[in-house]
């Protein structure tokens, strides 16, 4: 959708919500504005929204989708103040999408990141430097695949996207992007008690084999903490 298009909204901060989902929001350090996305019900239609809470004055929304069921959305925010979004479609094989913000607040036009016909979900994102990052899953059969790319200025579709591993496991995969120190890696779940991990190398611009973290009943952010450890040793 262009942004002549868009559907410009007024929020009351006591007005209720009607995403679907808990929002994501992040703080720009820059400017101090807050903003926000999240999936609301516009209509027929399942939107994303874009807020930007300045703070002394009421925040606006807009809404950046129209026309399809769009889900899960998450954004980061990189040095120049540029605001990049990712969600889910939700297709016969559903889609990761993209678009940025710019920091004077108009949106670009959204694209494809995922590659066509794969059913991919649940995408999220990371800041590595400026350089934005997105995880997702990709949905065949009996597995799960976990995917990443970075978003740039290609045009559609952005490419080349990368498997980084591979999970038969049933339950929620709880694909997680870690961006500290100038560290960059994936997590996911490889059972009911491990969590894999991947680490990205900026010398060979290549992604580690997978490795493994057990996790007691209870202890997940424990053994992220322990993943986040072993990445960043020297």
């Amino acid at each position: 959708m262009r942004a002549g298009s868009l559907l410009v909204v007024s929020l009351l901060l006591s007005a209720p919500s009607l995403a679907s989902e808990p929002p994501d929001s992040q703080l720009d350090p820059r400017t101090g504005l807050v903003h926000t996305v999240d999936s609301a019900l516009s209509g027929a239609d399942q939107v994303v929204r874009y807020t930007l809470d300045p703070g002394k004055e009421e925040p606006t929304a807009i809404e950046i989708t129209s026309g399809h069921d769009d889900r899960s959305p998450h954004l980061v925010i990189d040095e120049s103040s540029v605001v990049h979004v990712v969600w889910q479609r939700e297709e016969a094989a559903d889609q990761i999408r993209a678009l940025t913000i710019e920091a004077d607040g108009s949106p670009g036009s959204e694209r494809l990141l995922s590659d066509p016909g794969e059913d991919c979900r649940n995408p999220v994102l990371a800041l590595d430097g400026s350089l934005p990052w997105v995880a997702y899953e990709i949905h065949g059969g009996s597995t799960v695949a976990v995917a990443v790319q970075t978003i740039t200025d290609d045009p559609d579709p952005i490419g080349p996207r990368i498997v980084i591993g591979i999970t038969t496991f049933s339950g929620s995969a709880g694909v997680r992007l870690h961006a500290v120190d100038g560290h960059l890696w994936a997590t996911w779940m490889d059972g009911a008690e491990a969590v894999a991990y991947s680490a990205y190398d900026p010398t060979t611009e290549a992604w580690s084999a997978v490795a493994y973290q057990d996790v007691p009943e209870g202890e997940l952010e424990s053994a992220l903490q322990r993943v986040q450890a072993d990445v960043l040793r020297p």
